[in-house]
């Protein structure tokens, strides 16, 4: 609630920056416009790295930094990202209607600049909310909006990180996933090899994870479990390389689904141990308990009653 409060006062300040023709008076110490940009930048880059450590607190209150240092220079396209990246964040929350909240408010300004990447990276981001609520006819709608506003622009693939970085591989990859949701496994197999290729040219790999750990899913539906388990263990090699700790965890997760689900159980158990260490170490409640689960699970499938002893306990604890 403190963090929206916050954002509340924020997007007041922010709408009135945006609309108004004053200019903002200099500090005392005569900061350029461009020290508060790579300022803002700077604080942004620390929510990112706090997001991909799932401390989802920490990251809002330094893109709430960032958010803050954009307005006070009128930087709008600085202010487009960071409410795209806090949304992001209540997003991973759960808090969805903060999210949408916040979203709109990215979409606002993005189509008042007439900024057509800045437009379908929200649409991207809007259809993943979609994707979230299951509305995946929704999110289908959006991607492909977002892919077409893409059309005709030019990205430099030496710019990873900038405006220029093309992101048309997380509209492939997310169009894949509303495919997935939909059951239409075939048609979300395309989008994703699609995905993937283009983040084996840029090597993204960060999205190379994301779209081997939607490959391994898809292959894992359709029951074709060896194809399923190489992905996934592809997706957690390159999770390692970027220390993506929330990821290597989903990762060990699914591996171990892939082996229960291909009659291997004491794979499975091994895989479904890391996972929870994992997650412990991240302090993420809600997933220790989830992996604990699938460990008493496999312990019992495998006649191993010490390990279902321990973990049991272990569960019952997290529930004190």
């Amino acid at each position: 609630m403190k963090h929206l409060m916050v954002l509340t006062v924020l997007l007041f300040l922010s709408g009135w920056m945006f609309f108004s023709c004053s200019s903002v008076p200099k500090n005392t110490e005569e900061q350029t416009t461009s020290d508060v940009k790579n300022q803002a930048a700077e604080y942004a880059g620390y929510g990112d790295n706090y997001f991909n450590r799932a401390q989802y607190d920490q990251a809002l209150k330094f893109f709430e930094l960032a958010l803050k240092e954009n307005i006070s220079v009128n930087n709008e396209k600085g202010i487009v990202k960071t409410y795209n990246s806090i949304g992001i964040v209540y997003m991973a929350q759960g808090l969805n209607e903060y999210a949408g909240n916040t979203f709109s408010l990215a979409y606002d300004l993005a189509v008042a600049l007439e900024d057509n990447i800045l437009i379908s990276r929200t649409e991207n981001n809007i259809g993943e909310l979609y994707l979230r609520n299951g509305q995946s006819e929704e999110a289908l709608d959006m991607f492909v909006k977002a892919i077409d506003r893409l059309e005709g622009i030019e990205f430099d693939k030496k710019n990873k990180d900038g405006d220029q970085k093309d992101h048309r591989p997380i509209l492939y990859h997310n169009t894949g996933q509303a495919y997935k949701q939909q059951g239409d496994l075939d048609n979300a197999l395309v989008f994703l090899q699609k995905a993937l290729a283009l983040n084996l040219e840029n090597e993204d790999y960060k999205q190379m994870a994301d779209n081997y750990y939607a490959l391994a899913s898809v292959y894992s539906k359709k029951e074709m479990y060896p194809q399923a388990e190489e992905f996934a263990l592809s997706a957690l090699e390159n999770d390692k390389i970027i220390e993506n700790s929330v990821g290597i965890a989903k990762d060990l997760l699914a591996l171990g689904i892939i082996n229960e689900k291909a009659d291997n159980t004491a794979g499975a158990l091994v895989y479904y141990k890391k996972a929870y260490l994992v997650y412990k170490t991240l302090n993420l409640s809600a997933d220790m308990e989830k992996v604990l689960r699938f460990i008493i699970g496999s312990a019992e499938a495998a006649g191993s009653p010490e390990d279902v002893e321990k973990y049991t306990a272990i569960l019952d604890s997290l529930g004190n």
